[in-house]
């Protein structure tokens, strides 16, 4: 969030006196974060949550120089008249990494802009006109259709890939991450709180870790569930509409772990 207060990011975020989380905050409060990790560590997350697209990109980007938050960068060429400005900006010795992101994983809300990516290749571009060497790297989270590499075509006929990335994948990548420190993975406990709040700020912006019911283990439920749904619902002496009209019918946690308790053993 320090990025976004020295940006005066912070503005939009404040209606009505209270504090709405928007794109900038999410941006600063979860790469502005992650940022603190070691480099290793905090590419091994970038890169993951970037789905397919993390297979065209490289498994290691060397020490990082520095990393820009909304870098004031040269219009020349772009569609914008005044400036560009990139959400991240990260320089390595051999890359250049541009991350542009969106407030959600939804395309419907705040879709990915093929005009913002070209104007923001393009303002390196200008920047980099006099330095060779530097390999550009795109990643886009959140607002991609499906997440899977695209191209577009910079100055002078360049192609440049777009990796498309997801917070929800990032989030899980996290997760992982936290899940091998606490089986001490890593040396010192600074790196777990680090993430903690990373998957909090993660959460104020709605996006929570999900469970699929497809990944649960399956069960088998014994003929004896029969016998405590019935007791329960009284099904045969007040018919099927009986539990609507009884407070007591009603099926909660404790009933569901009734019934649940009574699962076939194997």
């Amino acid at each position: 969030m320090l990025q976004a207060l020295f940006h005066k990011k912070l503005g939009h975020a404040i209606q009505d006196g209270s504090f709405h989380g928007i794109e900038d905050t999410l941006t600063s409060s979860v790469i502005g974060t992650l940022q603190y990790l070691p480099d290793g560590l905090f590419w091994q997350l970038l890169r993951g949550c970037c789905g397919a697209s993390a297979g065209s990109l490289p498994e290691s980007i060397g020490p990082i120089l520095s990393v820009h938050f909304w870098e004031h960068l040269d219009a020349r060429g772009t569609y914008n008249a005044v400036l560009v400005e990139p959400d991240v900006w990260i320089e390595t010795d051999r890359y250049d990494i541009i991350i542009e992101a969106k407030r959600s994983d939804s395309a419907l809300e705040n879709a990915q802009s093929s005009r913002q990516w070209f104007n923001e290749i393009t303002a390196l571009q200008n920047l980099r006109e006099e330095e060779d060497g530097r390999e550009l790297l795109f990643i886009a989270i959140g607002g991609n259709e499906a997440l899977k590499d695209r191209e577009i075509e910079t100055t002078g006929g360049e192609r440049t890939v777009i990796h498309t990335g997801s917070w929800f994948d990032l989030l899980g990548e996290i997760l992982k991450l936290r899940e091998e420190c606490g089986q001490g993975a890593f040396a010192g406990a600074g790196v777990a709180r680090l993430l903690d709040d990373v998957v909090t700020a993660l959460q104020f912006h709605g996006i929570i870790h999900v469970v699929w019911l497809g990944t649960l283990p399956g069960t088998r439920i014994g003929p004896e569930a029969g016998t405590f749904i019935s007791e329960r619902w009284h099904v045969g002496r007040k018919g099927l509409l009986g539990p609507l009209a009884d407070e007591r019918q009603t099926i909660g946690i404790e009933s569901l772990s009734g019934i649940w308790g009574t699962r076939q053993k194997t």
